[in-house]
């Protein structure tokens, strides 16, 4: 065995676990850490990993990588989506894809070709694996605007896809009869294999299903791995990317039932598979050539960036979004793909790319996805400045026209849809505020007294829904920071204006109190409490008992899931409650020990504490039945006693004997 190997891989992963470790303790992406350990490790740092293990490491990990998007990657997602966000992936890619194709033409020695049209291509793409990690680890993936760039990511990752087909074909040999015969025979495959994603649903799933039944959780890992690998290696004999059949594999996996499952067995292998592909991204950093070309570097990374950020805004703005939105997508936009990375290299395989132009790419794609991932830890005070910037300086707007008593709903998700119902069936009038064109024109099929389509953080906004003669507000949002602001805004000029909020998160509780909310109520929360109930209950325990322990939780200021104690007093509430006598039916089935004896014989007060108050047979009650009752099946038993006692009793009848 070489111990070499292992010498070389301990230092690869233990240096990676430092960095990361160290990035992750001053609150840093760890991506940057794995970055920095290839820089550190490879060819232009300490030179322990050669040029010959970078390679490896870049294609294995592409492959990997790639296969994981696709097996994450549902292709009816963006069928679903609104078509607002349609529009504003298809602009975000090519309304930047036009600008930076003419800017090449014009200020390069780039004449227009295939490279031109990669270049361009790779200039529009975003960073999924950086502003997805960035939004996981911060728990705003379910934000606004956190749902708008994961969609418009996975947009992104689409385009790619169909961009890596198309160029594909375009790049193979077709300077030879077998070359024209390649392609022909590459383009028919590659239909095929996108055709087969439809038939797929009905048998891939079967395959999975059968693998997961007989093999269990280990082979069903095995079996996405043997994937990846067979897609990859059908890839490399049509000519195509490796990282390109992977992805396709991953596809047609994902289609089955099983999608989530595989994803879940894949995962403890994704975070070292993101290591390893960052890690051989900092080792092709081409130090030598930013050392040679420092100021062009430095200068063509920022004005990229701004382009970037201006066109991403441009095209969010003619899309319709509200600027506020616009503003934060585009920041989150900003880091440069790794796709881009692996796209130009595939090419430079081919010499259709120039060593020095994957060096720039190289190092460009690199220092972005840094100064990205710094960007994005302060999304949250831009987040703050832009709230309070848009939604100063207004203009109020009068209107004459004034409603009666109504409620406003702020955000037409799920909870203001459901709402909006209950308040039509009712014949309460309500106003909608909502920014998403879509979900204003599905708030318009409910007939609202008046509907507002614009950003509610902004005053002229709110000025609109009549909240001097409103009864209450709704503020449905997942954007917290908007959440605050709305509350905000309408608690110092209506104090007295009963505002309830839902939130997810259960820390932003206190806060939107203290603003001037009257009630929050976290989705987190009253999840947990029907899972209380349903447990309690399902542990016997009465209705009643059940709705005081809710309640008790509730009056509580929900300080048992904040992690606070609670006051003596409520505690021994809740103790009184629990030791309090209540009453519980009991159905005796024909199995019962007691079925043929009499009260006296199975003596359930001495046995248990708990009584038999009355006794129903055939649907007769007899109340206060005596001690030679005889039992029979299918008696109903009423029983009386704490709740340890009837419980006690419970189990007791069950027993289909007693020694």
């Amino acid at each position: 065995m070489d111990v070499s190997i292992l010498i070389y891989l301990s230092i690869l992963f233990g240096t990676a676990l430092f960095i990361a470790l160290l990035f992750r303790a001053i609150r840093f992406p760890s991506i940057i850490g794995f970055i920095l350990a290839g820089v550190v490790l490879g060819p232009s740092g300490l030179g322990l990993f050669s040029k010959i293990w970078v390679p490896y490491f870049i294609d294995w990990g592409a492959v990997l990588l790639l296969f994981i998007i696709g097996l994450e990657l549902s292709h009816s997602l963006i069928l679903r989506s609104a078509g607002t966000v349609l529009k504003a992936g298809s602009l975000q890619i090519l309304i930047p894809f036009v600008v930076f194709g003419m800017i090449l033409y014009l200020f390069s020695e780039i004449k227009i070709g295939l490279e031109i049209i990669v270049l361009s291509f790779v200039l529009c793409l975003s960073s999924t694996a950086v502003v997805i990690r960035y939004l996981q680890d911060r728990g705003e993936t379910e934000t606004t605007y956190g749902l708008l760039t994961t969609t418009l990511l996975i947009f992104q990752d689409i385009a790619t896809l169909t961009f890596l087909v198309f160029i594909s074909f375009l790049s193979s040999d077709s300077s030879t009869h077998e070359g024209v015969t390649g392609k022909i025979l590459g383009l028919g495959i590659g239909f095929l294999l996108l055709l087969s994603i439809i038939p797929s649903r009905n048998i891939i799933p079967r395959i999975v299903s059968y693998i997961a039944f007989r093999g269990g959780q280990d082979l069903l890992t095995l079996f996405a791995l043997f994937c990846a690998i067979l897609g990859a290696l059908m890839a490399h004999y049509l000519g195509w990317s490796a990282g390109l059949g992977a992805c396709f594999a991953g596809l047609l996996v994902g289609q089955s039932d099983e999608r989530h499952q595989l994803v879940a067995e894949v995962q403890p292998f994704q975070d070292v598979i993101y290591a390893l592909f960052f890690i051989s991204l900092g080792m092709a950093f081409p130090l030598e050539w930013v050392i040679s070309h420092i100021t062009l570097f430095l200068l063509i990374t920022f004005v990229l960036l701004f382009i970037r950020f201006i066109l991403n805004i441009l095209a969010l703005k003619i899309a319709g979004l509200p600027n506020r939105f616009s503003i934060l997508v585009s920041v989150q936009l900003l880091p440069l793909s790794e796709f881009g990375f692996i796209i130009c290299r595939e090419f430079s395989k081919s010499k259709y790319i120039s060593p020095d132009i994957l060096d720039g790419v190289t190092a460009i794609t690199t220092i972005t996805m840094v100064l990205g991932s710094f960007f994005l830890l302060y999304i949250e005070p831009l987040n703050r400045f832009l709230t309070q910037w848009l939604s100063s300086d207004q203009e109020d707007i009068s209107d004459d026209k004034h409603i009666g008593p109504h409620v406003v709903i702020i955000g037409f998700g799920l909870t203001g849809e459901n709402l909006a119902k209950v308040l039509k069936s009712t014949g309460i009038p309500f106003v909608v505020i909502e920014m998403n064109k879509e979900l204003a024109q599905k708030a318009k099929e409910m007939s609202p007294a008046k509907l507002i389509i614009g950003d509610a953080i902004q005053r002229s906004i709110l000025n609109q829904a009549d909240l001097d003669t409103a009864q209450a507000v709704v503020v449905a949002l997942n954007d917290p920071m908007a959440c605050r602001k709305i509350v905000g805004q309408i608690a110092s000029k209506y104090p007295h204006l009963y505002i309830l909020v839902k939130t997810r998160i259960v820390k932003e509780i206190e806060p939107l109190k203290k603003l001037g909310a009257k009630q929050v109520i976290p989705e987190d929360f009253e999840t947990s409490i029907e899972v209380i109930a349903h447990i309690l209950k399902r542990c016997g325990v009465p209705d009643n008992i059940v709705e005081a322990e809710t309640i008790a939780i509730r009056v509580d200021g929900y300080a048992m899931l904040r992690g606070k104690a609670s006051s003596r007093a409520g505690i021994e509430e809740m103790i009184k409650i629990l030791e309090r006598t209540t009453t519980q039916t009991y159905y005796l089935g024909e199995k019962s020990f007691a079925v043929g004896k009499t009260l006296a014989e199975i003596d359930l007060r001495k046995k248990t504490g708990c009584s038999v108050i009355a006794i129903v047979r055939a649907g007769v009650p007899t109340p206060s039945p005596p001690g030679d009752f005889l039992l029979q099946a299918n008696d109903v038993l009423v029983l009386v006693g704490a709740h340890v006692q009837i419980e006690s009793a419970r189990k007791l009848l069950e027993e289909t004997s007693i020694d």
